[in-house]
C-alpha cells in the first residue's frame, strides 16, 4: 500500500515538475533554430495530447515578455490547446441558428384574404428549410416547424388591424433574426416549437453568422455553411482569447 502510494506521489511530482522541451531556443537569433523549438515543442505536447501540457504551454505564454517566443508559442498552442478550449470562448460575431424562413408574400391583403392551406406566419416563424453542418440540424429541427418562442418570449406578430406586413409591424421571422444576432455565438437559447399541432422545446448553441457569405443571404441564394471559414473564425476568436489573457496577466 505504501510503495504505491509513493508511485504515486512521484508521478504526480513529476508532472507538476515537467518542462518544456527546447523553449529557450524560442528567442534564439537564428530562424532555424526558433522553427527547430517550435518543431520539438508541438510533438512533445501531441505525444500524449494531454490538456496538462496544452496548459503548461499556455502559461508559459502569458508569462513571456519576449514578442518572439510569445508569438510562435501561440502557434503552437493553436494546435495544441485550442482543442480544448474552442468550446467555451467568448466569440464574436451576431449569433446564427441555421435556417431560412418562409417570407410574407402576401403584403397588402387582409388576414382573411391569405390563400387556405398557407402557414400562418402571425403566429410564429416558418422554418422553411434547415441548413447543412448548422446548430439547427444539430439540435434536430425539421422544415416545417413553426418558431413561437424564444427563451419563454413569444415571437408572434404585432398586432395591427388584420393588416398583413405593413409597417411598423414586425413578424416572428425579423423578430427572431433581430434577438438571435444580438446573441453571440456559443449562446444557448430555447426554442419554443409547433410541429404538427404539438409543443416542443428545443435548446440550440448558436454559431456565427460570419460563416455564411453576406451575399447568400441578401441575394437570396440557399445558404451554405464554409466548414473552413467556421474554423478560421473559432481560430481567430481564440487568439482573441490569448491575447486577452495577457492583458490580465500583465494587469496582476
Amino acid at each position: 500500500m505504501k510503495e504505491g502510494l509513493l508511485i504515486f506521489l512521484f508521478l504526480i511530482a513529476w508532472g507538476f515538475g515537467e518542462e518544456i522541451p527546447s523553449v529557450e531556443l524560442l528567442r534564439s537569433e537564428e530562424f532555424a533554430e526558433r522553427q527547430q523549438a517550435v518543431a520539438a515543442i508541438t510533438e512533445w505536447a501531441e505525444e500524449e495530447q494531454t490538456k496538462e501540457r496544452g496548459e503548461l504551454l499556455l502559461k508559459r505564454y502569458v508569462s513571456s515578455q519576449d514578442p518572439e517566443e510569445f508569438y510562435l508559442l501561440s502557434r503552437v498552442l493553436l494546435k495544441i490547446h485550442f482543442q480544448y478550449k474552442k468550446d467555451s470562448i467568448p466569440q464574436k460575431g451576431p449569433g446564427f441558428i441555421g435556417i431560412s424562413m418562409m417570407q410574407v408574400p402576401f403584403r397588402g391583403l387582409r388576414q382573411g384574404q391569405i390563400p387556405q392551406g398557407f402557414p400562418d406566419l402571425n403566429k410564429g416563424a416558418f422554418v422553411r428549410d434547415v441548413i447543412l453542418g448548422t446548430p439547427a440540424e444539430a439540435a434536430g429541427l425539421q422544415a416545417g416547424d413553426i418558431v413561437t418562442s424564444i427563451d419563454g418570449v413569444s415571437i408572434a406578430a404585432d398586432k395591427l388591424e388584420g393588416w398583413i406586413g405593413e409597417e411598423p409591424r414586425r413578424m416572428p421571422n425579423e423578430k427572431l433574426m433581430e434577438i438571435v444576432q444580438d446573441q453571440p455565438p456559443g449562446a444557448k437559447i430555447l426554442l419554443g416549437i409547433e410541429r404538427g399541432g404539438k409543443a416542443l422545446e428545443i435548446e440550440v448553441a448558436l454559431m456565427n453568422r460570419l460563416a455564411v457569405p453576406e451575399v447568400q443571404i441578401r441575394g437570396g441564394e440557399e445558404p451554405r455553411i464554409d466548414p473552413a471559414k467556421v474554423q478560421s473564425l473559432l481560430e481567430q476568436d481564440y487568439l482573441r482569447w490569448l491575447h486577452n489573457q495577457r492583458a490580465v496577466e500583465k494587469a496582476k
